[in-house]
């Protein structure tokens, strides 16, 4: 599969393993995951994030590449139920004109928001302002 996708329209059960690009980021990876015991389904996308916008060929890294998690559930996302982490309480972050909350980890910044039926994450180890750049840029 090739070309720009919205994020907010589920992938296709079978995506290619060739890589494709979505709003600047490339997509390494993209996954469906049903929990067993409810059967809820969170789908999302591993985006490989280059702060200079230059992006490499194939599985090329350099030291700017920034690994981000972007996924969207039906179902709502709990924060607290994956990152024990969690060290202060979030704060409120305007995504697009939807609110959200941005937590911070001892090693990642994680900001949650919802938007039409679904809600919406992007985690990653950017800076705060660099990674509400880059939620603000998915299309909700």
């Amino acid at each position: 599969m090739g070309g720009t996708r919205r994020i907010h329209e589920f992938p296709p059960a079978y995506v290619s393993s060739r890589e494709y690009t979505l709003y600047g980021l490339q997509i390494v990876t993209v996954w469906n995951e049903t929990e067993p015991y409810d059967r809820r389904t969170t789908i999302g996308e591993t985006l490989r994030y280059v702060r200079d916008g230059t992006l490499q060929n194939g599985w090329t890294w350099t030291p700017e590449t920034v690994l981000l998690e972007v996924s969207w559930s039906k179902y709502g996302y709990n924060p607290y139920a994956d990152d024990q982490t969690v060290t202060t309480e979030p704060k409120v972050v305007e995504i697009n004109e939807y609110a959200g909350q941005i937590y911070e980890t001892e090693q990642e910044r994680l900001i949650v928001w919802a938007a039409g039926d679904a809600t919406y994450q992007v985690r990653g180890p950017l800076e705060r302002d660099e990674l509400i750049r880059v939620a603000r840029s998915i299309a909700c």
